[in-house]
């Protein structure tokens, strides 16, 4: 079966099972050809939840974007195309880190960027996305603000958020794991630097 005909047959099985295709922009071309829809993560999800009539989701991407499309669409089945595909950045931080933090830190609100796990983002008081991250973090009650796990979008975030206080380094989860890998925490003294879905294989 050559390309052609390949498109053709999926194309033809989209119809028989009523299944909604979403590719992020980075995928190939022959992908983002056949999907129904394209864009970020965000929109994607959103672009699916305007589609009532569809009630099946291929999501063609990494598991929280998958993640993100179930809870924008809990009536939906949403399938994941590869069920191993993830973000590296979205299982950069445990949850149970994150818990034990804001325990020791009441007065300091975390902010998730939407590139995080859907249990990471339950253990945050708010998620944001890249275009509405300075909006929203100005807009929190708190003064003090912990941004993950992002570091560079923190600092980029912090320079337009002055009036926010920061959270030392000692206070903040920005510390080496067990495995090694330190933990993209950033708050607003960081310069600029440099899950409940039902996605399956």
């Amino acid at each position: 079966m050559n390309t052609a005909e390949l498109k053709q047959a999926i194309t033809q099985a989209k119809k028989d099972t009523g299944t909604l295709v979403l590719a992020h922009t980075y995928q190939d071309p022959d992908i983002i050809d056949i999907a129904d829809i394209t864009g970020d993560s965000f929109a994607l999800s959103k672009a699916a939840a305007k589609i009532p009539e569809a009630k099946r989701v291929l999501l063609c991407g990494v598991r929280f974007m998958a993640d993100t499309v179930k809870i924008l669409s809990p009536e939906k089945e949403v399938v994941l195309s590869h069920r191993r595909a993830t973000c590296p950045m979205a299982e950069q931080i445990a949850p149970e880190r994150v818990r034990t933090f804001r325990e020791e830190n009441p007065d300091v609100c975390v902010c998730a960027y939407i590139n995080t796990s859907t249990e990471l983002k339950a253990e945050c008081d708010v998620c944001v996305t890249s275009s509405t991250a300075v909006k929203i973090v100005s807009s929190l009650p708190s003064k003090k603000v912990l941004f993950i796990p992002d570091q560079n979008l923190g600092g980029y975030v912090a320079k337009f958020v002055p009036e926010k206080e920061s959270t030392p380094a000692r206070r903040s989860p920005f510390t080496p794991n067990a495995a090694g890998m330190s933990l993209s925490c950033a708050t607003s003294s960081a310069p600029p630097p440099k899950s409940s879905t039902t996605a399956s294989a």
